[in-house]
């Protein structure tokens, strides 16, 4: 019986430092972030064939971390991209539509990209060099160029009453929507 227990006793003192070190190793791996699948994702914009991304960038803000996005209208007309939200932060976006649209949205014409700039809710931070993924739901409406920005008038193929251009009434058209998702690197 004394062999028995002695075997016993050797076993667990042999085996139980491996699966110590085991699981320390495994807590370090996960606590430092080691195999964050992020990490594996390349930097990439995706919003369809009709609403392009060429360029993304997260970066700190005063009081919260920014994104600047530049968008390609693929659509046949100009739009006027009115919010962005997000599921991931649903205190909402702050986004700057004071130049473009007489500051009812940013206009994106078909032949020039438009820069959508947008700040995350107060106190976002991220870490500088590491990615972040962000699901993005963009409104916007579509516009006829009158005269360029900000002589917008609305899309005629909407069949809408009582709207007369050059006017950007938001009930003159309906909302339209484009998800997407980009990732980036947060640069300083």
């Amino acid at each position: 019986m004394n062999k028995k227990a002695q075997a016993a006793v050797e076993y667990l003192a042999t085996y139980g430092w491996t699966i110590l070190v085991i699981l320390i190793t495994v807590g370090m791996i996960i606590y430092f972030d080691v195999l964050s699948p992020i990490k594996f994702i390349p930097e990439q914009c995706e919003f369809g064939d009709q609403v392009l991304c060429q360029d993304m960038i997260i970066y700190d803000g005063v009081l919260a971390a920014e994104f600047q996005l530049n968008l390609i209208n693929h659509f046949p007309k100009g739009i006027v991209i009115i919010d962005a939200q997000s599921q991931d932060y649903p205190a909402g976006f702050t986004c700057d539509f004071s130049a473009d649209a007489g500051g009812d949205g940013l206009f994106i014409d078909t032949a020039n990209p438009g820069t959508l700039k947008c700040n995350f809710p107060d106190g976002t931070f991220f870490p500088v060099g590491e990615k972040q993924q962000v699901k993005l739901m963009i409104l916007f409406r579509r516009a006829i160029i009158a005269d360029g920005p900000p002589g917008i008038d609305i899309d005629e193929s909407n069949d809408v009453e009582d709207c007369s251009p050059p006017v950007f009434d938001p009930k003159c058209t309906p909302y339209h929507e484009v998800r997407g998702t980009f990732v980036t690197t947060v640069e300083p």
